[in-house]
């Protein structure tokens, strides 16, 4: 059965030279040739303010471009949000967007989050990394690249004396 899929581009950099571009494109490609609906959001392409209070969440009137993606959220049974990690999470543009469609009215009723009015869609999250991630591998398996690598006598962790026990550890060069 058909669904109806949004795809949102949540790189802020609008230029289809980004990774999130082209796994965005290749992700509409391929639901489109399945026989979906697709919609494309692409954030670098708007205009996401930030909401500074509590009462701009709670405000039913929102910016035009936030209603149409409202409107496309609305409209979406998946939702497919491609994004790179940047420090750690979410851009900051795409953050601004996700408060701002997810107002009160929009996603929650009165009672807030008891009243989930999305229920029943579905969503994807695909997360690029711009940087190089060294090592990731299965802890738990002594021979992985990574368990061996945790042995190493260049290993360390940062405010480890601070009793912190951080799950990031680095590696010292020579």
């Amino acid at each position: 059965m058909a669904k109806s899929i949004l795809i949102v581009n949540g790189h802020p950099d609008a230029s289809k030279a980004r990774l999130c571009a082209a796994l965005a494109e290749a992700y509409e490609r391929g639901a489109i040739a399945a026989g979906h609906k697709v919609r494309r959001l692409d954030i670098g392409l708007i205009d996401v303010p930030l909401m500074a209070s509590r009462d701009e969440y709670e405000s039913p009137d929102c910016p035009p471009q936030i209603a149409l993606a409202q409107r496309d959220v609305a409209w979406a049974d998946h939702v497919v949000i491609v994004f790179p990690l940047w420090l750690g999470t979410m851009p900051a543009k795409l953050k601004a967007l996700l408060e701002q469609v997810l107002r009160k009215d929009f996603a929650f009723g009165p009672k807030g989050f008891g009243e989930a009015r999305l229920k029943g869609k579905s969503a994807r999250v695909v997360v690029t990394m711009g940087m190089p991630a060294i090592i990731f591998g299965d802890m738990g398996d002594p021979e992985s690249k990574v368990a061996k690598a945790k042995k190493d006598h260049r290993d360390y962790t940062l405010l480890n004396e601070l009793n912190t026990q951080p799950r990031t550890t680095y590696m010292a060069g020579l």
